[in-house]
């Protein structure tokens, strides 16, 4: 049976072309529009949201001026997702034929670090000791362009309490860094030139080499954290309760947030008023459907009920034919709704270099 109204549905909609196709039409252009209006607010807060995080880095917290026991500390909570960790080693001049060109602070970043915020305008992070990524404002300030494959040289110079020595290395640009030193909102030494370990250490152990033990070096640590969704309450509480009871004087240190923390909520969150619009928007265009049909399948409803089918089978004809446009219409009209979104935010909103997230309730 099941399979006979299948038939006499499939056969019903090709026999009846020009009205399947005025229903696949209203389905296709009421879903495309719906997906369209529904999506552009959340479209629009997910897209602002990607673009704080892309500036502002999707790091949660961070401890400035850290010390082993903090990385120990904040992996052994279980709310703590994943631990960035920036070394700052202080500044190097930038040599260009004997003569320093200004200075870079450099450092390290783990790759955890990378992925919380530390974004490439161009090229890769260094992976050997040979290779560095530079923030481009300050490639342009010591004189290079912000591109990748010239050779930079820099230089440090370590002391103790009797002697001093140089060190100098010079490095492939492999990474040209986005801005992120003066925009992320905390007091702390960030990297505008980062290195390998490998490589900081090999500089380190040269030094050590002519001189002996280095009295000179600040360094100084920095960890991000990242915290698992829905364990966010409490953080900064725990984390400074954490902090003052293990340090003194000084040494006592904040933990900072991260300013767009608060802001995450307006993309993450889903409005159940949109699905309700959908849901009623798509309940009013199939009744609209039926009344059409009603109209003008008359004549059959009677024909098929002279047979010997009952109400229910007539339903669920009618039920069979309607789906067979629908679903093709839905799956249509969502992506023409998405394309839609896409290039409408492109255009009207955003400019063409900023990657428009489209959010679908």
């Amino acid at each position: 049976m099941f399979k006979t109204i299948f038939s006499l549905a499939f056969e019903g909609i090709k026999r009846r072309k020009r009205q399947s196709l005025l229903i696949f039409f209203v389905l296709l252009v009421s879903f495309t529009f719906a997906i369209i209006l529904l999506s552009y607010t959340s479209s629009v807060a997910e897209t602002n949201s990607q673009l704080r995080y892309d500036t502002y880095g999707s790091w949660y917290g961070a401890i400035s001026d850290g010390i082993d026991s903090d990385l120990e500390y904040l992996e052994s909570t279980e709310w703590v997702d994943e631990v960035g960790i920036s070394v700052n080693y202080g500044s190097a001049s930038v040599m260009v034929g004997g003569l320093s060109q200004g200075s870079l602070k450099i450092g390290t970043a783990d790759e955890n670090l990378a992925e919380m915020g530390i974004n490439l305008e161009s090229g890769r992070m260094p992976t050997s000791s040979n290779e560095i990524a530079i923030e481009a404002a300050s490639l342009n300030e010591v004189g290079y362009g912000a591109t990748t494959g010239s050779n930079i040289t820099m230089q440090w110079t370590f002391k103790n309490d009797s002697n001093s020595v140089t060190v100098e290395r010079t490095f492939n640009v492999v990474g040209v860094i986005s801005e992120y030193t003066g925009l992320w909102d905390i007091d702390a030494n960030l990297n505008t030139a980062i290195i390998t370990e490998e490589a900081m250490a090999d500089i380190l152990a040269e030094a050590e080499e002519s001189i002996g033990e280095i009295t000179s070096l600040s360094t100084e640590i920095t960890y991000f954290f990242t915290v698992k969704s829905g364990m966010e309450n409490g953080v900064e509480s725990t984390v400074n309760s954490y902090l003052y009871q293990n340090r003194e004087g000084s040494t006592i240190r904040r933990v900072t947030i991260n300013s767009v923390v608060d802001m995450e909520s307006e993309a993450a969150q889903t409005n159940m008023v949109y699905l309700v619009l959908i849901l009623a928007i798509t309940i009013l265009a199939v009744v609209m459907i039926y009344i059409l049909q009603m109209q003008v399948e008359v004549k059959r409803i009677v024909r098929f009920r002279s047979i010997g089918g009952s109400k229910g089978q007539l339903r669920f004809l009618i039920l069979i034919e309607t789906l067979m446009l629908a679903i093709p219409a839905v799956l249509i009209g969502v992506l023409l709704g998405f394309l839609g979104i896409k290039i409408l935010l492109g255009v009207s909103v955003y400019s063409g270099s900023v990657d428009v997230a489209v959010s679908i309730p």
